[in-house]
């Protein structure tokens, strides 16, 4: 076997594995969306996809739900540091 053969075999080789892993990670992603669709529709009574949902819950808080785990995030903090930060940068500039 030639140098050229061994480093054609190589770029092949590599395709093929490029090839192999985006094709698994495709099929994983479809069936994570199907199964999340199927569970949505007979637990829920909701049409569509809901891996990832935020929705309002309160005056002040914001529910994210991660496969239906749910987070609960507060965002008065989160307001008065937008608020800090926008007084800081009006100082500065």
């Amino acid at each position: 076997m030639s140098r050229l053969e061994k480093y054609r075999r190589i770029r092949i080789m590599r395709r093929k594995c490029i090839f192999v892993c985006m094709l698994s990670f495709f099929i994983m992603f479809s069936g994570i969306l199907a199964a999340d669709k199927s569970i949505n529709e007979l637990m829920y009574r909701k049409k569509g996809l809901d891996i990832v949902s935020i929705e309002p819950y309160k005056d002040d808080y914001y529910c994210i739900k991660v496969f239906n785990k749910h987070i609960l995030i507060n965002t008065k903090h989160i307001k008065n540091d937008i608020h800090s930060l926008k007084e800081w940068f009006s100082d500065k500039f």
